[in-house]
């Protein structure tokens, strides 16, 4: 496999040869394998390491739902993740956050305006805080 051979595109999906993955609980087990190593991505896997070409982060909300203890995610590779309570960074107005690593996952619009009731305001940041809750 070349370094353009699995390709996560800017909502989320993945790509294998330019094809959609579309087999999510195929995404899903190479997602959960996706590790961070020196600034770029890769699947780890049985002591191998496939790099993944990212577009702009690895994991998009695409929906969010409210549970007992804060609110649910659901990401494009079909997981289901806590949304954490912390600051939301707007760049260029797409809102992103950290999941597993600094800056590596962000709600898609319609997500995002699921959460807007849990954002406030600290220190002028934006924050998810579930006290609304």
């Amino acid at each position: 496999m070349s370094e353009s051979d699995i390709m996560i595109d800017h909502d989320g999906q993945w790509y294998y040869n330019g094809e959609k993955m579309f087999r999510l609980p195929a995404v899903s087990f190479l997602a959960s394998n996706l590790k961070k190593i020196d600034g770029s991505y890769y699947i780890c896997f049985q002591g191998q390491q496939v790099p993944v070409t990212v577009q702009d982060v690895p994991f998009v909300i695409t929906t969010t739902s409210r549970s007992e203890d804060g609110l649910k995610g659901t990401l494009a590779d079909g997981r289901e993740v806590t949304i954490p309570e912390q600051e939301i960074l707007l760049e260029n107005d797409v809102p992103y956050f950290s999941l597993f690593w600094e800056r590596d996952c962000k709600f898609s619009r319609p997500a995002f305006w699921q959460i807007v009731e849990y954002l406030v305001e600290k220190d002028g940041h934006r924050v998810i805080s579930y006290q609304s809750l």
